[in-house]
């Protein structure tokens, strides 16, 4: 059994006095040092460790897609911060509807409409590009309607027929909502105006996923094994 400091100082002192009273020099044990104990408050805890799913996706291959202008599917921030110098960071900083975060911006135009560049990055790398429209009216629904329906065309003349596209003018809201597929990218045109007030406009820039790999049911796979042959 180890000794606390203070028995083992209490120790010492008697096995002083003793060697004086023989006339020997007196030896005064040293307490052993305590360790630092892992159990204290401010103690350095491990970090977690990444998930199974994040691991993945932090090491599989980034296929070479260009989401805008250069700018590469995977790019650090430092890159597309090279790479388009007179952009800032945005504040506050919006979020995709994947988790994905923009983290530069900067102004561009999209066959000749001004707009707010977003660029998002998820795991460190760069994952999609949004633009805001800027030259979207209050109050002009036809002349906004008019850019949508232009816009739509110059997509569909280099993407092709888009594979979803509704333009519509229902109960007030007018509506020009169409999806592309092409080079390896997925591109969103978005058009929303209900009474004029508050209208936006944005194209959403993202990389076609991985096509799913296809799965034998389980079950199938057991029938086939257990079947008997005729």
């Amino acid at each position: 059994m180890t000794s606390s400091p203070t028995v083992a100082a209490a120790a010492a002192l008697i096995l002083a006095a003793g060697a004086n009273f023989l006339g020997a020099s007196p030896v005064v044990a040293q307490p052993e040092p305590i360790a630092p104990s892992l159990d204290l408050p401010n103690a350095p805890s491990a970090p977690l460790a990444p998930t199974v799913h994040q691991q993945a996706e932090a090491t599989a291959p980034v296929p070479k897609v260009e989401l805008w202008r250069g700018a590469m599917l995977g790019m650090t921030l430092d890159q597309v911060k090279a790479l388009f110098a007179t952009g800032v960071a945005p504040y506050p900083a919006p979020v995709g509807d994947d988790g994905a975060v923009a983290l530069w911006r900067m102004k561009d135009q999209v066959y000749g409409r001004d707009g707010d560049l977003y660029f998002l990055f998820r795991n460190g790398g760069l994952s999609s590009v949004m633009v805001k429209l800027r030259d979207v009216k209050s109050h002009a629904t036809l002349g906004n309607l008019e850019d949508a329906r232009a816009l739509e065309t110059a997509f569909s003349g280099y993407y092709g027929k888009p594979k979803v596209c509704f333009d519509s003018k229902t109960g007030g809201l007018d509506q020009v909502d169409c999806r592309w597929q092409g080079h390896g990218l997925r591109i969103g045109l978005s058009y929303q105006d209900f009474g004029g007030s508050s209208p936006y406009m944005v194209i959403a820039i993202r990389p076609v996923p991985p096509a799913p790999k296809a799965k034998t049911p389980f079950f199938g796979k057991r029938a086939r094994k257990g079947a008997s042959a005729s």
